[in-house]
């Protein structure tokens, strides 16, 4: 055999030797596919965290920021309606200095509040249709629920007693099916009692 034909053999074999075999090339696609699905998995679950977390601080920020102004209310009333310390309730009625009622409620997973003149003497007297949310699901994500309760002590000049209010705030994520995370659960809570004794 001519010298130039084996030659033209032999680099014909180091090119074939020198490429990828197929075998090979559904190795690398496979541990490739493996590795993206493991960053797109983890980018996923990061902004899933991301989101229970902003949605979380949104409700808390908005539950210290309502249960300070309803510190505020009953701090400067007149008057609680109710009596229920031991056993809590949903809603509470008060009556500010200024003549105006207000009842804070906590229904459908969140937190509303309805006003009213003096006239009124318990949530009843106010229209449900005036209910402003305070709290929950419009105000930060529909992940986002509110429950809570107001353990009312009225005021009682003959007992010697201003009247006090411990509220409770719990606010909960609700683990939706695609999330990873289980659900969580934060309490707010204080106890306010009025500056001075009623008159109503």
């Amino acid at each position: 055999m001519p010298a130039s034909i084996k030659q033209n053999n032999k680099r014909e074999k180091q090119k074939q030797s020198g490429g990828f075999t197929l075998i090979e090339i559904l190795v690398s696609l496979a541990i490739f596919t493996m590795i993206i699905g493991g960053v797109t998995l983890f980018g996923v679950r990061a902004m899933q965290a991301h989101m229970r977390s902003q949605a979380m601080q949104n409700a808390l920020e908005n539950a210290r920021f309502a249960m300070d102004e309803i510190s505020k209310r009953i701090r400067t009333s007149n008057n609680i309606i109710g009596d229920n310390f031991q056993t809590g309730g949903d809603r509470v009625f008060i009556i500010s200095n200024t003549g105006t009622s207000y009842c804070y409620e906590f229904n459908d997973g969140k937190l509303t509040v309805k006003k009213g003149d003096e006239s009124a003497r318990d949530c009843d007297d106010l229209n449900n249709a005036d209910a402003v949310t305070l709290v929950g699901p419009e105000v930060g994500s529909e992940l986002v629920t509110v429950k809570g309760k107001f353990y009312v002590k009225p005021t009682s000049i003959d007992n010697n007693h201003r009247g006090l209010i411990r509220m409770v705030i719990i606010v909960t994520y609700n683990k939706d099916k695609s999330s990873p995370f289980e659900k969580d659960e934060v309490v707010v809570q204080t106890t306010v009692s009025l500056r001075d004794y009623g008159t109503d």
